[in-house]
């Protein structure tokens, strides 16, 4: 979402390339020409898949659902980072959509681990060192509470906690 006046996001960055120096952060980035282009063939592709399913409702065809779409394309950036990265299969790529997504999975794997141990202390503690550099709702999320404004569903949190 960008500003009508300003074109930019609410990180100080354009959503389209543009030439010259630009401010930038590793939450936002101007896109380059070729990341731009990507991202549009990316959503070309999304569409043509999602009507081809609408047109195919029956048949036996490669993606039942724009999703199944969608998942193979995450699974295509995972393998391309477990390439560059030389990782093994045995190795988890998760992907998030901002630092601070980012830190509710550390949590919700450290209560999962504190149910399950048997006779042990189920308590949990999060440290997080730079909140402030990692997103905005970081604290909320490292202790499991609500940190948008509105969730993925659409419904608007009461700011408790989500497990």
């Amino acid at each position: 979402v960008t500003s009508h006046i300003t074109e930019l996001t609410k990180y100080h960055t354009p959503s389209v390339p543009c030439t010259g120096i630009h401010r930038s952060s590793c939450t936002s980035n101007a896109p380059t020409e070729g990341a731009f282009n990507r991202g549009i063939d990316t959503l070309r592709q999304l569409l043509l898949e999602a009507r081809n399913i609408a047109r195919q409702k029956g048949k036996d065809i490669l993606y039942s659902s724009p999703e199944d779409l969608f998942r193979k394309l995450l699974c295509d950036i995972r393998e391309r980072l477990r390439a560059i990265f030389a990782l093994s299969c045995e190795d988890n790529v998760s992907l998030f959509p901002s630092g601070t997504d980012a830190e509710l999975m550390p949590t919700l794997l450290a209560i999962a681990r504190a149910q399950s141990a048997k006779g042990r202390s189920s308590q949990v503690m999060s440290i997080i060192t730079a909140a402030g550099e990692v997103g905005s709702g970081t604290l909320q999320a490292s202790t499991g509470q609500d940190f948008a404004k509105r969730l993925p569903s659409g419904r608007i949190p009461d700011g408790g906690c989500i497990f």
